[in-house]
């Protein structure tokens, strides 16, 4: 696996958020996408961790309670 410097990464990242990126989760027969545009990035016990919120109300919110992960694509300009 290619090493990655998650402090580059996440700089772009949140730069590029403003504009938009998707979250994606599945659960089942369960799909969903929406799109996203506010997140967090840090550490949580010496771990990066990339933090999105999702209101309760959203459909996606129920898919995510019953996923076991889900994803961030982060569209880059470069």
């Amino acid at each position: 696996m290619k090493e990655i410097d998650y402090m580059a990464v996440a700089e772009k990242a949140m730069n590029q958020i403003k504009e938009g990126a998707f979250l994606t989760v599945r659960a089942g027969e369960a799909l969903n996408t929406m799109t996203i545009g506010w997140a967090t990035i840090g550490y949580v016990w010496r771990k990066p961790v990339f933090m999105v919120l999702v209101r309760d109300s959203r459909h996606t919110f129920g898919i995510i309670e019953k996923a076991a992960d889900f994803t961030v694509s982060v569209p880059m300009t470069d």
